[in-house]
C-alpha cells in the first residue's frame, strides 16, 4: 500500500508525464459493444503502454479478466487531463502505471478507435 506522500508524488509525476505528447496521454479501453461512454470509468493507462499490443495483452496490462476484450475493444481518449483529485493510483499495477477515476470524477472521453476481435491497438 502506498503512503499518502507516495501517492501524491506518483500523481504529480503522472500529471507531468501526460503532457509529453500523444502517446503519453491517458487512454481507457473497454469491451466493444459496451454502452457508449461519456466519462472515464474503470482503469486507464498511457497510450504508449498499449500501442501495438494484442487485446489479450491489453487485458493483462489493465487488470481485466481474461477474455474481457475477446469481442473487440473501444479505445477512449480523455477530452482534458484529469486533475490530481480526479484519479487514484492503482496499487495493483506492477510494471505499467495504471490509474482509476476517483469518486465522482467526470472527466469526459471521446472514442479514438474501435478494434475488432484479434486486433491490436
Amino acid at each position: 500500500m502506498f503512503s499518502a506522500a507516495d501517492a501524491r508524488m506518483l500523481k504529480r509525476d503522472a500529471l507531468a508525464c501526460w503532457k509529453l505528447g500523444p502517446l503519453a496521454r491517458p487512454v481507457q479501453v473497454v469491451a466493444r459493444g459496451a454502452p457508449l461512454q461519456f466519462w472515464c470509468r474503470g482503469p486507464f493507462t498511457q497510450h504508449k503502454f498499449l500501442a501495438g499490443r494484442s487485446l489479450p495483452e491489453v487485458e493483462c496490462i489493465l487488470g481485466l479478466e481474461a477474455g474481457a476484450l475477446a469481442g473487440g475493444a473501444d479505445v477512449y481518449d480523455m477530452t482534458r487531463m484529469p486533475q490530481a483529485n480526479e484519479f487514484e493510483v492503482d496499487e495493483a499495477a506492477t510494471e505499467v502505471p495504471r490509474w482509476r477515476p476517483a469518486g465522482c470524477s467526470f472527466v469526459t472521453v471521446r472514442k479514438l478507435a474501435s478494434i475488432g476481435p484479434g486486433g491490436c491497438l
